[in-house]
């Protein structure tokens, strides 16, 4: 017997995007149990209007779980069941029509963290789906770059290391050593208060530059520029900066020998495309 389908459509007007929740009867079977009871219709609108909540799931006792997409750490699977177990689980999608048939639905939907909007979908399994657990999830920070590169980010406190050590230091945990690459990921780095070595390097880092240097990135995934959003070289004459790139926690980057020792670093890699 193919479960009940029934597409709910609550009115957006309190968010910033496009989605609607598809509910249907099932269970998740490796839920968090959940002491917050709310009535089914609270349960799915809080799930829509929140914009990392990407599921809803109500069980029969009246206890009401959402699921958002940052904190999914492990192998959701949603399994489809029967009108009179009285479980019910709403998916958010971008459907925002009702489908013509149960089997035609396709769960997808995107990880709206830092407006990155990377798209994710469930996979359809012999009974329901499932969905693989955050590619990214926090401490670590998703960031979209130019729209083809999304890259996941994080900092770790170190003992003390110059860049050299900084790198080795990402490779053993299997990262690089990461560039910024814009302001968002400025401001969320500087929020832990540390000076931090980053990837990045110049061969003209001082005043004898006749034009603005370039920086250039071994990490494959950071673009080679010349004076973005780095510290100024040309207004930083009184200063005896060298070649490599470090976030200071003055909310800037700088560039340090690369001998300095500074007590963490910012790692990271490339997110493989869906």
């Amino acid at each position: 017997m193919i479960p009940l389908l029934f597409l709910l459509l609550i009115p957006t007007v309190f968010s910033e995007y496009e989605a609607s929740m598809v509910k249907i009867y099932g269970n998740v079977s490796n839920e968090v149990p959940s002491q917050l009871v709310l009535d089914e219709e609270t349960c799915t609108s809080n799930c829509l209007n929140n914009q990392e909540c990407i599921l809803a799931y109500m069980s029969s006792e009246g206890y009401c779980n959402n699921y958002d997409y940052s904190m999914i750490t492990d192998t959701v699977e949603v399994v489809k069941g029967e009108k009179e177990e009285g479980l019910k689980v709403a998916f958010k999608t971008n459907l925002l029509t009702c489908p013509a048939t149960f089997t035609s639905m396709d769960f997808a939907y995107v990880d709206r963290r830092n407006l990155a909007n990377r798209p994710f979908k469930w996979t359809t399994t012999p009974t329901g789906w499932t969905l693989p657990k955050n590619p990214c999830p926090p401490p670590w920070y998703v960031s979209e770059r130019s729209g083809t590169v999304t890259v996941c980010m994080r900092y770790y406190e170190t003992p003390e290391l110059d860049q050299a050590g900084a790198k080795a230091y990402c490779q053993e945990l299997g990262y690089h050593l990461s560039g910024i690459d814009n302001q968002n990921e400025v401001d969320f780095f500087v929020d832990a208060g540390l000076n931090m070595w980053t990837d990045g390097s110049t061969e003209c880092p001082d005043c004898s530059c006749t034009q603005p240097p370039l920086y250039t990135y071994a990490d494959t995934y950071t673009p080679n520029r010349s004076q973005y959003f780095v510290y100024d070289t040309f207004m930083a004459c009184s200063y005896q900066l060298g070649p490599c790139v470090v976030l200071l926690n003055q909310q800037f980057l700088f560039m340090a020998h690369c001998t300095d020792k500074y007590k963490a670093v910012v790692c990271g890699f490339k997110m493989v495309d869906l």
